[in-house]
């Protein structure tokens, strides 16, 4: 699957401006919203709903570009960080369920508009899979794989089989 190089750079320049000790990435979730209630909310609902609701509306604002990842308990993945890069979601990545991630990744990093094709790709699963929190976690792996896949690298085959899992040593020399 061709996946949009642009978008790929632009991410990649922006994770490079992240600071060392960085630690709201997890490729378990592209935008995890584990609000963490503060001590004067334990007894207070009232005030409890009032903030969550914030941070959701604080979530929809990151997502469509106009404001800044949210603070308090949100953690992104690497597609995930591609609203704070300046990839923002279109209308059509939102509905009544909330923001469809596999169709922002699949329009914005594989130009296609068929999810299902760009999530069942080699490259998405390279790049972006959730997988990789089993096995390499890290902010910095994330951006080697992206620099190794920028560098025309190839993918190894046996990556192809769900069974089989990458070794993070092919692409230590990417890792910064």
């Amino acid at each position: 699957m061709k996946v949009n190089r642009e978008n790929l750079t632009k991410l990649l320049q922006y994770l490079e401006t992240l600071p060392a000790d960085y630690d709201n990435f997890d490729m378990g979730s592209y935008l995890s919203r584990d609000y963490k209630p503060r001590p004067e909310e334990e007894n207070n609902y009232v005030l409890y709903h009032e903030n969550v609701v914030k941070f959701e509306k604080a979530a929809r604002s990151y997502v469509l570009c106009e404001a800044g990842l949210p603070e308090c308990g949100t953690i992104a993945c690497l597609a995930g960080h591609g609203p704070a890069a300046g990839i923002c979601f279109k209308p059509e990545h939102v509905n009544q369920y909330g923001e469809q991630w596999s169709s922002y990744v699949a329009d914005n990093f594989f130009n296609t508009k068929l999810p299902w094709a760009a999530l069942d790709s080699i490259e998405y699963r390279w790049l972006f899979h959730a997988y990789w929190r089993t096995f390499d976690n890290t902010l910095k792996g994330g951006m080697a794989r992206i620099r190794y896949y920028l560098a025309d690298q190839p993918i190894p085959d046996y990556y192809s089989d769900d069974s089989v899992f990458f070794d993070p040593e092919l692409y230590k020399e990417y890792v910064k």
